[in-house]
């Protein structure tokens, strides 16, 4: 699990996938899980090639936020989904293949996709100037520092007394 870790610090460490992955992850988790989007949104995710570490802090991020956020997503969705102009559009989703499942007719489903898609982008602004900031403290800290130098060494696996896992 380490290696992996630091692989992902490693491979997918543009500022961009950073921030990608921090803003896909606080969607998937702000979304309830009892509809399809969450799993569309993990989808996304994964294979948009955004940074997979952070799109799980952001995912868990979300996650702990959904209760604060609650009682405006439903509102939000509540609105949304009583605007005249868009009841063709919502009657719409609700007749496509996949549209049961994805549950736009709950307030909450609508109104937390429209918040998370609302913040997204300001996340996705933010966590790209961050990891423009801390990539090389975090590079150096987990990659080339020598309290995990035993971890790896030349891309194999030590243990803690040096010797080469098999």
């Amino acid at each position: 699990m380490t290696r992996w870790m630091l692989r992902t610090l490693r491979g997918m460490d543009t500022p961009i996938q950073w921030a990608g992955g921090l803003a896909l992850g606080v969607l998937t988790g702000l979304l309830p899980l009892n509809s399809l989007l969450p799993v569309f949104c993990a989808g996304l995710l994964i294979l948009s090639g955004a940074n997979l570490l952070t799109g799980t802090f952001g995912c868990l991020t979300g996650f702990a936020l959904k209760p604060l956020f609650a009682v405006s997503f439903e509102s939000l969705g509540q609105s949304l989904l009583t605007w005249k102009s868009l009841q063709p559009f919502w009657v719409l989703l609700s007749e496509m293949p996949l549209g049961p499942w994805c549950r736009f007719e709950n307030t909450l489903v609508t109104g937390s996709l429209a918040g998370g898609i609302l913040i997204a982008f300001p996340l996705f602004l933010t966590g790209w100037i961050g990891a423009r900031h801390l990539r090389r403290w975090l590079s150096r800290l987990f990659v080339q520092s020598d309290w995990t130098a035993w971890l790896v060494e030349d891309g194999n696996e030590v243990s803690r007394a040096g010797v080469a896992n098999p």
